[in-house]
């Protein structure tokens, strides 16, 4: 993944997304599934938020994450926002409290601050 803005950060968070981990993998790199593997691991969940986390620990049950050459670019909109170093430490918190149990619905209304 990159970025479309320079920068030591963007650069950095890009650089970091080549490593596979729940950490460090998520849906707006791009995801490419065989047809009958998605269906077989249930698709995209229905909800609000971590649809891509989700998915991505599904398949991670039946083998390895691998990362094509090459790039997705995307908008560091949030990031520009909020500060790279404040949401990259959100985005983690609210990653945290996902794996530890918290709802998609309060992880939601925490990101969107609702």
């Amino acid at each position: 993944m990159l970025f479309d803005e320079n920068g030591f950060l963007p650069r950095l968070y890009s650089w970091c997304t080549r490593f596979e981990s729940i950490w460090t993998s998520f849906g707006d790199q791009g995801l490419v599934f065989r047809k009958s593997f998605y269906y077989e691991i249930g698709g995209f969940p229905e909800t609000l938020i971590f649809e891509d986390v989700i998915i991505l620990r599904k398949a991670r049950k039946h083998g390895r994450i691998l990362k094509l050459p090459g790039y997705v670019i995307t908008s560091p909109r949030m990031f520009k926002k909020n500060g790279y170093i404040k949401q990259q430490l959100k985005n983690g918190y609210l990653l945290l409290r996902y794996l530890t149990g918290t709802s998609t619905s309060t992880i939601y209304q925490n990101y969107y601050n609702k």
